[in-house]
């Protein structure tokens, strides 16, 4: 879903006076704004607030692993906990939804408070493909080089335990619980050995355990 004109609707909390327009000008006036406009340094804060306190008194929580995320759940009779997901990033939204019903209302009821364009099922985002599966995959310049091959993999390996983390948080917050430990897979048989015991000589000294 694509926000149209999302930084014009943003409401202002600041006193912020403009230029008259050429042929409307009357020195016994100013111009005072309203609203915000695109170019201006407050803008994105300003619709990114104004959005924020509608979704909150609409009934949804900021999710605390992302603030970008938004959720929404109602428990039914039945037991059954229905809930709608909301990602953020400027004026572009993505929905999540475990019910079609509930997701097709809470899209109207977001279209009656700002101008939106339903753009259907998400194919592409920030210049990114959506592809359907369960891997994570981060292609990054590393930013300290491993002098072997062991602290090569022992640095990948915390970093992949850094992203679990974060995943079992994410996933806590939006009621999905952890009961179990995430298995995290390694192959080089050293750095194995020093996620089990962080041994201390001369080939390993420089590595932070």
């Amino acid at each position: 879903m694509d926000v149209r004109t999302a930084f014009l609707q943003g409401d202002l909390t600041d006193e912020i006076y403009m230029k008259q327009p050429r042929s409307k000008e009357n020195p016994d006036h100013v111009c005072k704004l309203k609203k915000s406009l695109y170019g201006l340094k407050h803008s994105a804060r300003c619709w990114n607030s104004t959005l924020d306190s509608f979704l909150k008194s609409s009934g949804y929580k900021q999710v605390g692993a992302d603030s970008c995320l938004y959720m929404k759940s109602v428990k039914l009779q039945n037991g059954k906990i229905n809930f709608v997901i909301l990602s953020i990033h400027v004026d572009d939204i993505l929905w999540f939804s475990n019910d079609v019903i509930m997701l097709e209302e809470e899209k109207v009821a977001i279209g009656t408070k700002f101008k939106v364009e339903n753009l259907g099922e998400v194919s592409h985002i920030l210049g990114m493909l959506i592809k359907r599966d369960r891997y994570s995959r981060t292609l990054t310049i590393i930013q300290v080089l491993g002098r072997s091959s062991t602290e090569a993999e022992y640095m990948a390996l915390s970093l992949a335990t850094q992203e679990a983390i974060w995943l079992r948080r994410l996933l806590e917050n939006i009621g999905v619980k952890q009961k179990e430990s995430t298995v995290m897979c390694e192959d080089n048989q050293a750095a194995i050995q020093l996620s089990r015991n962080p041994k201390f000589h001369n080939r390993t000294k420089n590595i932070s355990m």
